[in-house]
């Protein structure tokens, strides 16, 4: 979950800016223990890293499989 980090909003600006659409067309999702139960710490910007990365390559397979 969000704990002030700004992740929610980082994540919305780098799915934004790899598919191109406003951030209005992005839904956030927060993690659920019984979709992903042992998730990794946050701390030291982690989180942005680990997380802006991961949704960067997804947005970019899925503009693979849309093209």
């Amino acid at each position: 979950t969000e704990m002030g980090q700004g992740l929610h909003s980082k994540m919305l600006a780098v799915a934004s800016r790899t598919l191109g659409i406003d951030v209005a067309g992005i839904q956030i999702m927060v993690t659920s223990t019984d979709k992903v139960p042992n998730t990794s710490a946050t701390a030291a910007s982690s989180g942005s890293d680990l997380n802006g990365q991961a949704v960067r390559a997804a947005c970019e397979t899925l503009l693979g499989r849309l093209a």
